[in-house]
């Protein structure tokens, strides 16, 4: 009887990965591996160890990969005496996070997958799965003379509904909630691109997830994070970390009054209450500069920075002079597969990614939708995104180019562990230009 799963080997580096040791299994009933992992791409392994039900094996297995034309090499390693499980062993490579000679766990997941990614150059040095929280920053000698619209960033779907601060009569945290941190955990894990989407709810400003379920029913939906802990979660992080937070406001709900849209007077106490926000980006030209086409270095070199985006119909005011601006000034695109089918999910935005239009800020709207009853009912928000997330490390870098590559990786129930970042890093240093 075997026991089972997939790794997701991305190589984000410039250099082939050239298996240069033999693979030596004991007792692995699979343990193979590809020649050459080309530069950019990532190959996926099913790796099963042979065990007996009663007693867990000591079945163990090692394949060294060699950067080619470098001196560099790891060793991915299989270990089951204390719990079935692989990580890697960085023989004489070292990257931003970790140490030469340093093991970097990877965990194994029964018939499922887990990743390792590494990235990075012998110039501006390597990342691994293992990333700073800073990564933006531990990055800028790669990614820092890039403009915004050519770097790929990890982000937040409904960044705010990680809690339930209130709800319609119809509704379940299983159907709104689409996170499991706060705005401050999901910085802390990579994200810096947020999704707000603002409501007014016992007259106060908080996030929502709401929704016209039809006539007979009405407008549904929950309220998530309130917006002044959305604000102190951001200069949390900012005050720690000289990173990039972009906020993109939109879906704007008074659900006190009838559920219509803000008024021009609850955009402005809206705006006035984000005043609090530290780092606001200010611009001599706010109304026209192409957010876009500014360097990470012209944002974040010397401070953390704040950009607030809002669509084209508020009322932005005398705001435009206090860090405020329209999310058209990023160009930014994105549109999302409408589909619980992952399969579907997945063509529908490769398709889009490759569509995408020269200078946009491309959004991979890696998320799934509850369009069904039989998904309002019995899929959860959070299952859906557990069923989609891993399929990302197998399945991007195959996609990109350096003509083409997505600016955010936009996920639902983000993970902990930072790997999207990684794959936002890998993208960064094989694409990115």
């Amino acid at each position: 009887m075997g026991l089972g799963g997939k790794i997701d080997l991305v190589n984000g580096t410039p250099y082939d990965w050239l298996t240069t040791m033999p693979d030596k299994p004991y007792h692995m009933k699979t343990w193979s591996f590809p020649s050459t992992i080309p530069s950019g791409k990532t190959t996926t392994v099913y790796i099963e160890w042979d065990i007996n039900t009663l007693k867990p094996s000591d079945d163990a297995g090692n394949v060294t990969f060699s950067l080619a034309n470098t001196p560099y090499s790891f060793i991915l390693q299989a270990r089951a005496k204390n719990g079935f499980t692989l990580q890697v062993y960085l023989s004489n490579l070292t990257t931003i996070n970790s140490a030469q000679r340093t093991t970097l766990p990877i965990g194994f997941k029964h018939d499922g997958r887990v990743n390792f990614v590494l990235a990075g150059t012998t110039a501006a040095g390597f990342t691994s799965s293992i990333v700073p929280v800073a990564w933006m920053q531990s990055t800028l000698g790669l990614i820092g003379e890039r403009r915004l619209s050519a770097v790929c960033m990890p982000g937040s779907h409904n960044a705010g509904m990680s809690i339930n601060t209130g709800q319609t009569p119809f509704v379940t945290e299983d159907q709104c909630l689409c996170q499991s941190m706060s705005v401050y955990g999901q910085l802390v894990s990579g994200s810096r691109f947020f999704d707000i989407r603002p409501v007014v709810a016992g007259g106060e400003f908080a996030t929502g997830h709401y929704s016209m379920v039809g006539k007979a029913v009405g407008w549904q939906g929950m309220n998530g994070e309130r917006i002044k802990d959305v604000i102190a979660d951001v200069n949390r992080f900012t005050a720690d970390n000289r990173e990039l937070v972009i906020i993109n406001l939109s879906h704007d709900i008074d659900t006190d009054t009838k559920y219509r849209g803000f008024s021009s007077a609850q955009w402005a106490a809206l705006l006035e209450q984000l005043l609090a926000l530290n780092n606001l980006v200010l611009f001599s030209n706010p109304t026209s500069v192409n957010l876009g086409d500014l360097t990470l270095n012209t944002l974040i070199r010397t401070r953390a920075a704040v950009l607030v985006l809002v669509d084209q119909n508020v009322p932005l005011g005398d705001f435009v002079n206090h860090g405020f601006y329209r999310s058209a000034q990023l160009a930014i695109s994105d549109n999302y597969a409408n589909t619980s089918d992952p399969a579907r999910m997945v063509k529908d935005q490769l398709q889009k990614l490759q569509a995408r239009a020269a200078g946009t800020f491309f959004v991979l709207s890696w998320t799934l939708t509850q369009v069904a009853a039989k998904d309002v009912l019995f899929r959860p928000v959070a299952e859906l995104a557990g069923s989609v997330n891993p399929l990302l490390f197998g399945l991007l870098m195959g996609s990109c180019s350096k003509a083409v590559y997505p600016c955010v990786l936009y996920e639902d129930f983000m993970n902990a562990d930072r790997g999207v970042a990684a794959m936002a890093m890998a993208v960064n240093a094989v694409f990115g230009q």
